[in-house]
């Protein structure tokens, strides 16, 4: 039994919505095809698919079988028809017959008739449409990005020196006050590390270094740091009491905003969510979501699964930092070795599910 991988709608809305994909079958210049009509209700039926080549209007008429000399019978209808309107008064009219597979006898036949007849294989025509839905939010996203910091409260210390305005990065990582646990061998380094997460959260700023792109600046020793208004927000928002570490309601919202507002801002802004919607899709299964699963999971959702092997460091680490990051801004709760989504994090969940949704619709 033959196994048809798809119906000839589906195959019908890709090229129509694609002509590239349409131009590669058909074996003409890229960019030289014009969709101008589909469906187009004529006496003896619809056509397919209408597509402008220079001044030729091709009538496509797109079979999910072998191609038969019934429908070389069907297009010619349409080119009669066509023909005899105003819609294609100025056009040289050239039927074809796009099928899976085309013998050599109606191939023969479609020839003395004046009729085209092309193959195509669905299996690459749909891959060819996910490889396009691939590049295009590959354009937009942007790939987790490891910082080497594992709680966002880490970065206080930072924000709160800044907050007399722009720093020397020498100077900062030389005061012990910047660092939450003390002895690092090698402070500048950490302070390096702080700094990038920060960017990448949009509360910090390197004055007159933006080329590069946020996730790939380079930060020196003689490089200035400064608060953005993201950050003077959140500065003003630390409990400068005993909580000096934790981050605060406030400072929560915030960084949600940011998830909201700009989900592809950065590598971690993107993991954060990246991770958030693993949850919730492992949770379909077994709630809470285990720690193990999560593991397995994520790198390959995050297009990471050979970047972050099997049982290497950064696979865990992947985990555990944008995890706990989640879990101070309360949109995932973390309990022993089990993760649970939270009201707020679903809430963020659906916002952007939607989002994607309109987005696809425009598209149609």
């Amino acid at each position: 039994m033959t196994d048809r991988v798809a119906d000839e709608r589906t195959i019908e809305d890709i090229l129509a919505q694609h002509p590239a994909i349409a131009e590669a079958i058909l074996d003409v210049a890229p960019g030289s095809l014009v969709l101008v009509d589909r469906q187009r209700v004529l006496p003896t039926g619809r056509t397919d698919l209408l597509f402008l080549h220079g001044t030729t209007l091709i009538i496509a008429e797109l079979k999910v079988e072998s191609a038969r000399e019934e429908h070389l019978d069907q297009v010619s209808g349409y080119r009669d028809e066509l023909a005899g309107t105003n819609f294609a008064l100025d056009y040289e009219l050239e039927p074809i017959v796009v099928a899976p597979s085309v013998s050599g006898r109606v191939s023969e036949v479609a020839k003395k008739r004046g009729i085209k007849t092309y193959e195509y294989d669905s299996k690459k025509v749909l891959s060819a449409f996910n490889q396009r839905l691939q590049d295009a939010t590959s354009a937009f996203e942007k790939p987790p990005m490891l910082t080497g910091v594992g709680h966002l409260n880490y970065i206080h210390g930072l924000l709160e020196k800044l907050t007399d305005g722009p720093q020397v990065v020498g100077d900062l990582a030389a005061d012990s006050d910047v660092f939450k646990d003390t002895g690092h061998r090698q402070p500048s380094d950490r302070l390096r590390k702080l700094a990038r997460l920060g960017i990448r959260l949009q509360l910090v700023s390197v004055p007159g270094k933006t080329s590069g792109g946020i996730d790939s600046l380079r930060i020196s020793q003689e490089d200035k740091l400064d608060l953005t208004e993201r950050g003077q927000r959140y500065t003003e928002e630390l409990d400068r009491g005993s909580n000096f570490w934790e981050v605060t309601d406030e400072q929560a919202t915030l960084i949600i905003g940011l998830l909201y507002e700009q989900p592809f801002y950065s590598g971690i802004t993107h993991g954060m969510l990246l991770l958030l919607d693993s949850v919730f899709e492992l949770s379909k299964n077994t709630t809470p979501v285990r720690r193990e699963d999560l593991l397995d999971w994520f790198p390959k959702k995050a297009g990471k699964g050979s970047e972050w092997s099997e049982g290497a460091r950064s696979r865990k680490d992947a985990i555990d930092w944008f995890g706990t990051y989640l879990t101070e801004v309360g949109v995932i709760a973390r309990v022993d070795q089990g993760y649970y989504l939270t009201p707020s994090g679903f809430e963020l969940l659906a916002y952007h599910y939607i989002d994607i949704g309109k987005e696809m619709v425009r598209s149609e």
